[in-house]
């Protein structure tokens, strides 16, 4: 194991240890389960409780997640790159025998770097497969109206945020590479291939330039209960197995506090607060800084305007883990991509004359 001064062992530990557990016999003779593979996972590296609590707020939702259960999955997509997994789904397969296995990978025993990853992938399927798998399926994505770039940001966005708060002391060299590499095939894709094409079928602007007047002919108060039930509404889809309400309070005096909303599970229910600017200028720190001081006594916040932030604003955004910046494109981006707000229509066909007929 690589000695560093992160709380959690190097990402290259976590692709090794699943590397030796898939070259066991155990392994190759017998169905491996995800749960049979994610403890293993955590036993050997060693994971103690106080790394598995270690967690992070997803971009989407702002749920918290756990980074050693991302960094797990991560793993077993790299496995599954090189071949020592098929399926990553139960049971984890290998297409190799006991003994091909430890031929094939008898000198990998220490912790992957960057140099070794490069040879265990030296056609770096292992980034194409990452970034396919979070960009959806292609007759998928194409029959949904997902958005290519709205993927790119909240996969890289969460990817960054793990690697943060998983090596917060200093940066992983094999998970900073690949976040670099995913970020570079995200741009290939969008840049001109035919892949783009294949898969993003991008908002018309005349559209996205229809929703932003509405939005910003609103009322103040329109505006608040329109963006409360957008939130609402994306968190709905989001963790569909929760209940979730909403209570607008904004008003003269209203504190700060525009709107909540309320999440329910089986064993927990947490409080998130909103603010809402209708603004026609740009959005400074100062509000930003006043609603911090109110979210203290909260666990998360969205800030919401029509109009856009100042750069200082998301410095406070990327200090604080339990605060959401949501400008107008990213208000258009949700209502697009969760489809809040519009609707799709048939179109009827139109009839010309056909010549042929008449000769």
């Amino acid at each position: 194991m690589t000695n560093t001064s992160n709380p959690m062992p190097a990402f290259g530990d976590f692709v090794n240890v699943g590397i030796q557990f898939m070259k066991t016999e155990r392994a190759s003779k017998i169905q491996v389960t995800n749960t049979v593979f994610n403890k293993a996972m955590e036993n050997k590296l060693p994971l103690t409780d106080k790394v598995k609590w270690l967690s992070y707020k997803t971009y989407v939702g702002g749920f918290k997640d756990y980074c050693h259960e991302y960094l797990i999955s991560l793993t077993k997509t790299i496995l599954s790159s090189i071949e020592l997994i098929y399926n990553t789904k139960n049971p984890l397969k290998t297409k190799y025998k006991e003994e091909d296995i430890k031929n094939k990978f008898k000198d990998i025993n220490k912790t992957i770097t960057v140099e070794l990853f490069k040879k265990l992938d030296p056609n770096n399927l292992t980034i194409l497969t990452i970034v396919c798998d979070e960009i959806a399926f292609l007759d998928y994505a194409k029959n949904s109206n997902l958005n290519i770039n709205f993927y790119r940001t909240v996969f890289l966005k969460d990817l960054r945020h793990v690697h943060d708060k998983a090596y917060p002391n200093e940066p992983d060299p094999l998970l900073t590479y690949i976040i670099n590499q995913c970020q570079a095939m995200f741009d290939y894709i969008t840049n001109g291939n035919d892949l783009t094409t294949a898969i993003e079928d991008k908002p018309n602007n005349d559209l996205r330039q229809s929703l932003q007047n509405k939005i910003d002919n609103l009322t103040p108060e329109q505006f608040e209960k329109f963006s409360i039930n957008l939130l609402a509404h994306v968190l709905q889809v989001e963790r569909p197995n929760t209940e979730i309400s909403i209570n607008h309070t904004g008003k003269t005096a209203d504190g700060g506090i525009d709107g909540e909303i309320i999440i329910k599970d089986v064993l927990d229910e947490e409080k998130r607060i909103i603010q809402c600017k209708r603004y026609a200028n740009n959005v400074t720190v100062s509000p930003v800084r006043e609603f911090m001081g109110i979210l203290k006594k909260y666990k998360y916040g969205y800030f919401i305007t029509n109009s856009v932030f100042t750069k200082s604003c998301y410095k406070h955004e990327l200090e604080e883990d339990d605060l959401k910046l949501i400008n107008g494109k990213m208000i258009i981006d949700y209502m697009i991509n969760y489809q809040y707000g519009i609707k799709e229509i048939e179109v009827k066909p139109t009839f010309e004359i056909d010549e042929s007929c008449f000769n």
